[in-house]
């Protein structure tokens, strides 16, 4: 379906001209759209399922990707019938991604203890002619070269956690008050964002069953928690310091290969929710990919199907990219007819465009969006709010402050800190902190340390971004080649 065609479907269904049919046609094309994106999607997932090693790896995972299986084969011989599993299923995954990104905001602070730690324990050669205040001038320049603005708040995020931090609990408590301040006249939920995400960081919040999910994470966390850092010897030191390099490579697997069920389990729904039936030669060959991965892997052990499959595979080659671009449009749209008087009521019709919007939801990057959230008008956050949330913030903080040891309570407060952008708002500022942070550095080793991650943190998102210029390279000259061709 073209732009000017849902546009035109768009126009007369605000317009209430024969709202019935155009309604119809256009629930029908998006429909057909997003069920021949998902099944092309969701045969390449299987296909890499079945060659992935590291997805029988953990039992948890392994259950959960046999359930899945089980319902894609439903799917493909009843589709009503697979609808209501896979949605139970999306709800677990995204339970099961949130324990894993709290178990990872906790392991953040303990590898933070852990890096304050090194100077004394490991060889570390400062540099006799380091000087704090050129340094701070090094990292501020390099980060004015940052051109993306959401990449340079980031970074400067990444910065500012990984200093010493040299204040009191009272400068420390006004830093976050001015970064509530902010959110005074703005929508609540950007309030609810942003204090979510600092008791994530100061290890808060934990959901409701944690310790069910991934207990082995939960086992090596408190073994961290439970170390006397003030007292650490050189043997603890050195297991606590290769434990949890290792935590985080099997916490960083785990994600990907929930992540990646979640995908596959979106564009499973998506095709379930779909009532318009997809025979496209591409769906066709979709559908049969799968039925031959179902039939070969069972989640036991890996099988070698490209060469087997490879003949369909390339019958999807290019496929997915144009409907991608279609969808993103499609998204615009749906959101004009929800925002348009004639569907902000409660009706059928209004039903029937919510889930529309649902597919779109099920095929964009975010795996675990709500389907079920309510648009509703936002209210407005009033200064007596703010001053509640903080209130109330300060004293959960307080309390988890000091209940843990110094080098801990540091090691919250300057993950803390790395969420109060506001308060670090230009470069100017930033040097300023990085300075008086490490000049508060009687040991040299000690500031040594903080200044290699620092920098260690500025290289990894250099290489970060000369990969994607590759990529992008790579694109245009494919690109050049298909158009030449």
């Amino acid at each position: 379906m073209n732009q000017y065609k849902y546009k035109t479907y768009e126009r007369n269904m605000i317009k209430n001209k024969d709202e019935a049919a155009n309604r119809a046609s256009y629930v029908k094309e998006i429909e057909m759209l997003a069920q021949k994106l998902a099944y092309a999607s969701a045969a390449y997932e299987f296909v890499g399922l079945s060659q992935d090693e590291k997805i029988l790896e953990n039992e948890e995972v392994v259950l959960l990707g046999k359930e899945m299986f089980s319902l894609a084969k439903t799917l493909l011989e009843k589709p009503a019938d697979a609808e209501a599993g896979l949605t139970d299923l999306r709800d677990r995954l995204k339970k099961h991604m949130d324990c894993l990104m709290v178990y990872n905001d906790r392991y953040s602070i303990y590898a933070k203890v852990i890096s304050s730690l090194r100077a004394q324990f490991e060889e570390v050669t400062p540099d006799p002619a380091f000087d704090t205040e050129e340094f701070a001038e090094q990292v501020v320049n390099q980060l004015v070269k940052e051109k993306d603005n959401a990449s340079l708040k980031t970074l400067m995020m990444e910065i500012i956690s990984e200093l010493p931090v040299r204040m009191t609990r009272i400068k420390f408590y006004e830093h976050i008050s001015d970064g509530l301040s902010v959110y005074i006249g703005s929508d609540r939920s950007s309030l609810d964002d942003f204090l979510y995400t600092v008791r994530n960081a100061a290890g808060l919040y934990e959901p409701e069953g944690m310790q069910e999910f991934f207990p082995e994470l939960a086992e090596y966390l408190k073994k961290f928690e439970d170390l006397d850092y003030a007292h650490i010897s050189a043997d603890e030191y050195a297991t606590a310091a290769y434990t949890i390099n290792e935590c985080f490579s099997y916490l960083s697997m785990l994600i990907d290969l929930i992540n990646i069920l979640a995908t596959v389990t979106n564009e499973l729904l998506v095709i379930a929710m779909s009532k318009a039936d997809e025979d496209s030669e591409s769906s066709v060959v979709s559908r049969e990919i799968l039925k031959e991965v179902m039939d070969a892997f069972c989640f036991e052990e890996n099988v070698e199907l490209i060469d087997v499959l490879m003949d369909r595979l390339v019958m999807l080659e290019g496929v997915q990219e144009p409907l991608l671009e279609e969808m993103y449009e499609i998204e615009g749209s749906i959101d004009n007819l929800l925002h348009s008087n004639s569907y902000t009521e409660a009706s059928e019709k209004k039903d029937e465009i919510l889930r529309l919007r649902n597919l779109c939801e099920l095929l964009s990057v975010n795996n675990y969006s709500d389907l079920n959230r309510e648009e509703k008008p936002q209210g407005v956050c009033e200064k007596t709010d703010v001053a509640a949330e903080f209130a109330k913030l300060q004293n959960e903080l307080d309390v988890r402050l000091r209940g843990v040891e110094k080098v801990v309570a540091r090691a919250i407060m300057s993950r803390v800190l790395g969420y109060l952008p506001s308060n670090f708002s230009n470069v100017k500022n930033l040097k300023d902190y990085i300075i008086a942070s490490l000049s508060g550095c009687s040991d040299p080793k000690e500031r040594a340390v903080y200044a290699e991650n620092i920098l260690d943190t500025m290289y990894a998102y250099e290489e970060d971004d000369a990969y994607d210029e590759e990529e992008d390279a790579f694109e245009d000259e494919e690109d050049g080649t298909d158009a030449e061709a």
